[in-house]
Formats: structure tokens, C-alpha cells, sequence
């Protein structure tokens, strides 16, 4: 589904022909609350139970703020580009996020010779496992890109099990009377190596999603989460531990 064009075209029309049967194949509503512009999968697939039946409700509207985008608040509601004011009571803003990376770019990390995070992420976003950032020693991240717990994966099994990574790498160090870990450059160059190399078959990296950071304006283009499967992630970073850590110096 997510390396052939045919498979992903098969298995999105199932769902959007799912769809259209909870929509009571209201043709305005199908057009507006149902993708066409990519594959199942390709996005974050919400998890949702009953939504697309409360716009069947007679006091549900929906309003495509693509084609009308917000204009401004008003006292009396929204505006939108077309002139209509929507009267409301009450606003909800759901005003998107930036994953993976966005988190430790809003804190001023600083790494040897004084360089920033953020500065380096808003060229390139690049890591070691995600475990990692060549430069910034002694800097240990979960959830962080380019490991499938930025997206991909049971989010909270796999923060245990980079967490546990990590508490053995620091129990390493220190019995081997080391107090400092940092990824080499070369082996966080791998990494991003096999990481771009696994998802560029894919169609996910063919799609605009928060997955590839397309949301936030000016965000390099980068799939945020290693797409080559969680038990291939756990081996390589168990093969890591088991030979003491090659690929991370320590003095």
C-alpha cells in the first residue's frame, strides 16, 4: 500500500467508497470531507468514531476554508474570504503543530562551539537514530527525528524502549569511566543515509504532510519518522548496545 501506486489507488477508494455510505453520499459533503489529493496512509489516518455523521446534523455545517479561507475575527463570529460572516458563540482553534523537531527547537540548546539546534535544524534536519545530534555531546533525545517514535510506531512503547537505550548507554560510559557520549559525524551520516534511502521508495515522501514537515512553512523537507519498522529500529540499536556502542565516542 505505501510502494505501489495501484495497491495505495485500490485500498483509498475502499475507504473513500466507506465514506461515502456515512456521508449518505451527500455529494457536497463528499467533496469537502473526503480526500482525493492522496493515498490512505500517506497522512496520519485519524482515529475518529462517529465524525463524519455529526455534519449529517441539522445544526452542522461544513465550511471549505480552502476555497474560503478566514479572513478575521469579528465580534459577531468568523470571516471568511467570501464576505460571509459565520455568527458562533464560541471558537476552537486547532492551529497544527510542528512535529518531531519542533519541541526541542523552541528551547535554546547549545552545542560545542556554541551552536544552536534550532539554527542547524532550520538548514537540515539530521540525527543519530534520533537518539543523538553529531555536536551536541551528551544530548539524548526520545521522540526526536529520524527514529520511528517521531510518528510511526506505538508512541509509547518505543519511548520506553529509547529511554532504556539510553540508560544503558549512560551505565556504559560511566563503568567504563567515560563522561561524555556524542555520535560521530560519520555514523549520524549513515543514518540519514539508510533513514532517506528507506523512505524514498515510499509514497509518503510523494505526499504534503505534517510527516515531511510541508505544514510548517519554510521546514526542510525530511520524512520526520524512520519508516523501516519498529523491529528493525530495536535491532539495530540492541546490535549497537550488545558491541559497545560503536558509532557514539566516548572519553
Amino acid at each position: 500500500m505505501f510502494f505501489d501506486e495501484l495497491v495505495s489507488h485500490e485500498v483509498s477508494e475502499f475507504v473513500r467508497a466507506k465514506m461515502r455510505v456515512r456521508l449518505n453520499n451527500d455529494p457536497d459533503l463528499c467533496m469537502k470531507l473526503i480526500p482525493s489529493d492522496y493515498g490512505f496512509g500517506t497522512h496520519r489516518v485519524p482515529l475518529e468514531n462517529k465524525y463524519l455523521e455529526v455534519y449529517l446534523q441539522d445544526n452542522v455545517e461544513a465550511d471549505d476554508c480552502r476555497a474560503a479561507p478566514i479572513e478575521c475575527v469579528v465580534p459577531e463570529g468568523i470571516r471568511t474570504a467570501d464576505g460571509k460572516v459565520h455568527e458562533v458563540d464560541v471558537i476552537i482553534l486547532a492551529v497544527g503543530f510542528d512535529a518531531g523537531s519542533g519541541a526541542l527547537m523552541r528551547i535554546d540548546i547549545r552545542g560545542r562551539a556554541g551552536q544552536s539546534l534550532k539554527a542547524q535544524w532550520t538548514q537540515e534536519i539530521r540525527t543519530a537514530m534520533g537518539l543523538q545530534v553529531h555536536g551536541f555531546p551528551n544530548l539524548f533525545t526520545t521522540g526526536a527525528p529520524l527514529a520511528p517514535s517521531a510518528a510511526l510506531c506505538n508512541m509509547t512503547t518505543c519511548l520506553q524502549q529509547q529511554v532504556d537505550w539510553i540508560t544503558g548507554c549512560i551505565a556504559y560510559a560511566r563503568s567504563h569511566g567515560k563522561h561524555v557520549v556524542e555520535a560521530t559525524k560519520e555514523f549520524q551520516d549513515q543514518w540519514v543515509a539508510h533513514h532517506d534511502e528507506t523512505a524514498a521508495p515510499t509514497l509518503v515522501v510523494k505526499t504534503d504532510s505534517w510527516y515531511m514537515g510541508s505544514n510548517v512553512k519554510g521546514k526542510p523537507r525530511r520524512l520526520l519518522a524512520y519508516i523501516g519498522g519498529v523491529g528493525n529500529y530495536r535491532s539495530r540499536c540492541d546490535d549497537l548496545a550488545a558491541n559497545g556502542y560503536p558509532g557514539f565516542a566516548m572519553h
